[in-house]
């Protein structure tokens, strides 16, 4: 819902949504194709924290596979910023009623992460088109 909110009709688009689809809209937490989108998002997420560790190349090469699957579904570059802040309002709204829990040593942990796993999504994502177009170009 929140990426609905901040990305607004190029986002919904995107997902699959008419434009009209509000945000807010109650019917989208029964809606199968939501939940299922949403627990991708989750489960992308939590795979991702996994794999952090010492060694960061499985992630950084997961990323980059995840970044060229994205870009088959029309994702940009400039989408980054709008789904880390939708995931960013999540976090200080369910970390805490007053989002005490999402301090601000949390939320630099929480910008480090993104921002590399945005990182490497970014880099597979220009890398396929890249790939695309040289295909396109044959």
């Amino acid at each position: 819902r929140y990426i609905f909110k901040h990305t607004g009709a190029e986002g919904k688009k995107l997902m699959g949504y008419p434009a009209e689809v509000e945000w807010d809209d109650a019917a989208l937490a029964s809606d199968t194709m939501f939940r299922t989108k949403g627990m991708r998002l989750i489960e992308a997420i939590d795979m991702a924290l996994g794999f952090l560790g010492p060694d960061l190349s499985p992630l950084e090469k997961t990323m980059v596979d995840l970044g060229r699957r994205h870009f088959h579904m029309n994702c940009q570059p400039a989408h980054w910023p709008l789904v880390g802040e939708a995931l960013f309002e999540v976090f200080r709204e369910s970390m805490g009623k007053d989002g005490s829990y999402f301090t601000p040593d949390v939320e630099e942990a929480w910008t480090v992460i993104y921002n590399f796993l945005g990182y490497y999504m970014i880099v597979g994502l220009n890398a396929e088109k890249a790939r695309v177009a040289l295909s396109s170009a044959k």
